[in-house]
């Protein structure tokens, strides 16, 4: 609380690094972690967020990339789990590249910080960025050999029945934050949405277990927050969301 009213990047940093330690314990100590834990975890598929895969691909500091590949370190070794990205994840980590391919350009700061520290620091000029771009897909699934989510097939009725009302969240999450993109905005929301849909809205232990139930592990925890607040005010209102507890969230 004491660091979020602040928005200079030595804070931004440091929330940095303080959610991606939150998201290893979340992920370390889930109640019976030592009880059974491949049988719990073997083939769930967690999702990474755009920033957590651009950390992955290498394009940021040597400490947030470090941590970053011991989280996927212990879900693919020691939880013998997947990594999951979905194509519109793809498309954001393409863009962030090729604007900041654009940015060095115009002799600009490139918008993303990490991406900005990654230019000084590895001397990284715009035909670099461009080549990234074009090589993401193949890095993803070449190198990293990540699972890429085929795309939804929105006329089954297991879809329909399961799927949340997208634009009543883009728009909820807007409000509270009008700085954030829109595209930003709408593609988390997608991801909620497709992980809903993936569990069919089974949200009776938080992941894993007979089912694998997918999860998706976001840097942004004010995203987090609003889901929370989202499901407060409009469970009722929104069926998608109806078996979603604070506690045990898409």
């Amino acid at each position: 609380e004491l660091l979020e009213p602040n928005e200079d990047e030595r804070t931004q940093y440091l929330l940095d690094i303080i959610n991606g330690l939150m998201i290893y314990i979340g992920v370390h100590e889930t109640q019976d972690y030592n009880q059974d834990r491949e049988q719990k975890f073997k083939g769930t598929t967690f999702f990474v967020d755009t920033k957590l895969l651009l950390r992955l691909m290498g394009y940021s500091c040597k400490l947030e990339i470090e941590s970053a590949k011991e989280l996927v370190n212990l879900i693919v070794n020691e939880y013998g789990g997947n990594i999951g990205v979905f194509e519109h994840t793809i498309g954001e980590v393409e863009s962030a590249l090729h604007n900041a391919a654009e940015s060095l350009k115009l002799r600009d700061d490139i918008f993303d910080y990490e991406l900005r520290m990654y230019s000084h620091t590895n001397n990284i000029d715009p035909y670099d960025f461009v080549i990234y771009a074009k090589s993401v897909r193949k890095t993803i699934t070449d190198i990293l050999k990540f699972k890429v989510q085929d795309f939804v097939d929105w006329d089954k009725h297991s879809i329909i029945n399961n799927n949340i009302a997208n634009e009543e969240m883009v728009s909820y999450i807007k409000k509270r934050h009008q700085t954030w993109k829109d595209r930003a905005v709408t593609n988390d929301v997608n991801t909620i949405n497709y992980i809903n849909i993936l569990r069919r809205g089974d949200y009776s232990i938080k992941y894993g277990g007979k089912r694998k139930l997918p999860v998706f592990i976001t840097t942004n925890t004010l995203l987090v927050w609003d889901i929370r607040e989202y499901i407060k005010q409009y469970r009722d209102e929104d069926k998608g969301i109806a078996n979603w507890r604070e506690n045990a969230l898409p």
